[in-house]
């Protein structure tokens, strides 16, 4: 039995799968073949538009451009259930703030032949209870109207896991959680160097010295917190001859495009400088480095930030501003520093029935 059917015969038993396995672990190809391997319809939900954009273009590609379906509009909404009453299968691909109100209302009479896939749900707890509440809202309502679901994530905190059984006990939902590998890393990087907030300027030199005697090949990945940041060294790192692009929020298929027409000439940019809307989907290539220049306030976020190194199983070594660490104390293990909960219950299956 392949995974794609191991998915299905599980859903059979419970409403929802959270799948948690680590960054570059190939969670979205696992539901590509659930897709293919099932007669289930797939509502995909991703709080950001990147990933989106990035399933879509690879659905067409790998899967079926007929099958896949991309909500740009209200309209697009009502058309995914009049597929499924046609019984035209249907990958649908949308984002939080696209979905019209009373449309899950309306999608439970086909509930049970279609499957909600929740992307980067670490991602709706926190950015639900800050300063996104229409994410923690729409996930409610899948609950609310029992669709089965499968969430992905490779960052799920001991709180999100408080939190997640103490709606369980409200919903009375057969939930099973499946760990394969929380806060784990496609592959490690070789170093992790940390620098306390006080030294920045020694971070930065050593930044400036990496980037001048790098390999040709060599791609440095820099994460700053604000985007007038990003777009001054970006413009300071063109001024000194170097191939720099930057990325910040509502700008990221500026950014591909750009990477695609440096890469389509057999170059790779010597640096890529981003927010931490890059920390997240968009395919980059090998990174050499990665430069986190503020204090990461939360594990999660360090995780798949330093995450986006190893996915093509180069080697790559982190330089970062300590962060998460309350006391401020600098840790020198980095695998300490994260906190890993490799098994947040004890064990890799678990049943939650109340």
């Amino acid at each position: 039995m392949n995974q794609g059917h191991s998915f299905a015969k599980l859903l059979e038993d419970y409403q929802e799968i959270f799948f948690i396995a680590p960054t570059g672990a190939g969670k979205t190809s696992l539901m590509l073949e659930f897709f293919t391997s099932n007669d289930f319809h797939i509502f995909y939900l991703s709080p950001l538009r990147a990933l989106a954009d990035e399933l879509e273009e690879r659905l067409i590609n790998d899967v079926s451009k007929s099958m896949t379906k991309r909500a740009s509009k209200a309209i697009d909404f009502s058309d995914f259930i009049q597929r499924i009453e046609q019984g035209k299968k249907t990958f649908f691909v949308a984002t939080v703030e696209m979905i019209p109100d009373g449309f899950f209302e309306e999608l439970q009479q086909q509930r049970e032949k279609v499957v909600v896939v929740v992307d980067e749900i670490h991602l709706f707890f926190h950015w639900g209870e800050e300063f996104r509440p229409i994410l923690l809202e729409r996930l409610y309502e899948i609950k609310n109207y029992q669709f089965k679901q499968i969430s992905l994530t490779a960052t799920f905190s001991k709180e999100h896991y408080e939190r997640l059984v103490l709606d369980h006990h409200f919903t009375n939902e057969a939930i099973l959680i499946l760990d394969v590998g929380n806060y784990g890393l496609k592959k490690d990087p070789n170093s992790v160097h940390f620098y306390s907030p006080t030294q920045k300027q020694m971070l930065e030199k050593k930044f400036w010295n990496i980037l001048k005697n790098k390999k040709a090949t060599d791609t440095i990945l820099v994460f700053l917190q604000f985007r007038r940041e990003v777009d001054f060294l970006v413009e300071r790192l063109q001024r000194h001859g170097f191939e720099a692009i930057g990325c910040v929020s509502g700008e990221v298929n500026n950014f591909r495009q750009n990477l695609r027409e440096i890469m389509s000439n057999g170059q790779n940019p010597d640096v890529i400088v981003a927010t931490t809307c890059l920390s997240h989907g968009v395919n980059l290539p090998k990174l050499s480095h990665i430069f986190l220049f503020y204090p990461i306030a939360h594990r999660d976020f360090w995780v798949q930030m330093v995450g986006r190194g190893g996915r093509r199983g180069e080697d790559f070594k982190v330089f970062e501003m300590n962060g998460f660490d309350q006391k401020g104390k600098l840790k020198k293990k980095w695998m300490k520093n994260i906190e890993c909960l490799k098994n947040i219950a004890e064990k890799p299956f678990v049943d939650l029935w109340g």
